[in-house]
């Protein structure tokens, strides 16, 4: 999904692994220089860094050469490498409320990622997940001049939820 629609921000909010259960798999290579080639793609770790606020990897992600030549339908936009950052926001806790000292993370990173298509993503999809997806649709209304009803915006990401 992500090399199909040419995401270019993954926004992660859990830990693989939190409280000694699974929380989502690790779909990255975590050390920089490394390639995990999977059937359809090819996944590069090229470059890590962190701040304050998150660890941001940048991947490059391409077709894999087996499976590009197998089909070909492929248009040339779609052979085109697709280079992605992954925002990783692991300190907020699953089913918890953030450190009041990181009150700041989410604006931070939604401005981060505000600037082309993204996937967000916790391990259930419903609080952490929700909860920036609601923040994100108040902050439009806000910068819109709109009036921000909380109950529209916790029904919408409600329904957003269930849909996708």
């Amino acid at each position: 999904m992500i090399f199909q629609e040419r995401i270019e921000n993954v926004l992660m909010l859990c830990k693989p692994c939190e409280d000694g259960r699974p929380k989502c798999s690790v779909y990255w290579p975590e050390t920089v220089g490394k390639c995990d080639v999977l059937p359809t793609v090819q996944v590069k770790n090229t470059g890590e860094e962190a701040d304050e606020f998150a660890t941001t990897t940048s991947l490059m992600v391409e077709l894999n050469p087996a499976y590009a030549v197998a089909d070909s339908e492929l248009t040339p936009e779609q052979w085109k490498p697709l280079f992605l950052r992954l925002f990783r926001w692991t300190t907020w806790p699953d089913r918890g409320v953030p450190d009041h000292n990181s009150c700041r993370i989410p604006l931070q990173l939604l401005d981060r990622v505000r600037t082309a298509p993204c996937v967000v993503h916790c391990s259930a999809g419903i609080g952490r997940t929700g909860s920036i997806l609601a923040l994100e649709m108040a902050l439009q209304k806000v910068v819109a001049g709109n009036k921000i009803d909380f109950e529209q915006v916790i029904f919408a990401a409600t329904i957003r939820d269930i849909v996708s």
